[in-house]
């Protein structure tokens, strides 16, 4: 993003979409976008859940919500370690 604002870029640039179904169906893309010769540079989450058609949701985030978003997606390996634990720990109690 800092890139985008020295040089002065406008652009917008998908970096990819990912469509999952696991029970639920799931849509996130990422796109980077910058424009007002590099003043205004975003990344745009948008995640969509199919099952629920209005459960929409589109975020702007600048270069520091990114890097802090990132801080909390490197703690998922451990959260999901107590998810699993906890649904094995619900099927023994079936």
């Amino acid at each position: 993003m800092d890139k985008a604002k020295r040089d002065k870029i406008e652009i917008t640039k998908d970096f990819g979409y990912f469509y999952g179904y696991d029970g639920n169906e799931l849509s996130l893309k990422l796109t980077f976008f910058s424009r007002n010769k590099g003043r205004e540079s975003n990344i745009i989450l948008e995640i969509s859940d199919f099952d629920v058609p209005i459960k929409q949701i589109t975020l702007y985030l600048n270069s520091f919500q990114v890097g802090e978003l990132i801080k909390l997606l490197e703690k998922a390996p451990s959260v999901i370690k107590i998810l699993q634990e906890n649904e094995e720990k619900a099927k023994e109690l079936e």
